[in-house]
């Protein structure tokens, strides 16, 4: 379980990130 909650964790940072530098860099 463990494994699997970082892996849940490391995903969300990922499209976080992504999501962000869309949202700052692409158009607003």
């Amino acid at each position: 379980p463990v494994k699997n909650l970082w892996l849940i964790l490391i995903v969300a940072l990922v499209i976080i990130a992504i999501a962000s530098s869309l949202f700052f860099g692409g158009g607003a």
